[in-house]
């Protein structure tokens, strides 16, 4: 005679999970993975934007700090219109110019080869205008713009900043 005992199942025992406890989890598990992408997107733009204001802020520090350093050096304005300076420095002539139809500012030596002065992703335009003040002092005013080129327009890639500042020549004979 066999045991009932042995013939039941006790139903604690069996492992596993039921479709309604897959279909919670997999639900929790989807609305996780959804607010953890939506997390590494939202860092991920703000890395770009900052990516290109660190790039247009370089720029003006790297222009300003090039022209004030040359023009506080200059004996006397060679030659000054709206797009192109040329100043008489120590050893030899240098000229700056926004050349037309180009979004750079090139910087020439005497009769080398112009180089760019800006870095590659932005576009830079700017302007030269005589600041001095009858002859007791030279002053060259300089406008520059600069903006993070954006092809595709995007909102994360908009930056750009303008800045005007005058510096004298300090070097004058």
């Amino acid at each position: 005679m066999k045991s009932n005992r042995l013939q039941t199942t006790d139903y604690r025992l069996q492992t596993g999970f039921t479709l309604v406890e897959l279909i919670i989890y997999l639900g929790i598990v989807a609305l996780l993975l959804t607010s953890v992408s939506y997390l590494i997107i939202d860092l991920m733009s703000g890395q770009t934007g900052s990516r290109a204001d660190e790039e247009v802020n370089y720029n003006v520090r790297l222009i300003a700090d090039r022209l004030a350093a040359d023009i506080a050096a200059a004996q006397q304005i060679v030659s000054l219109t709206s797009d192109r300076l040329t100043l008489d420095l120590p050893g030899d002539d240098v000229t700056y110019e926004f050349p037309s139809g180009r979004t750079v500012l090139t910087r020439q030596v005497g009769s080398g080869d112009p180089t760019v002065v800006n870095t590659g992703p932005v576009d830079v335009s700017g302007s030269f205008t005589d600041r001095s003040f009858f002859t007791r002092s030279r002053n060259v005013g300089v406008g520059l713009s600069v903006v993070y080129r954006n092809p595709g327009n995007l909102s994360d890639y908009q930056a750009s900043s303008t800045i005007e500042f005058a510096i004298e020549l300090r070097g004058r004979k």
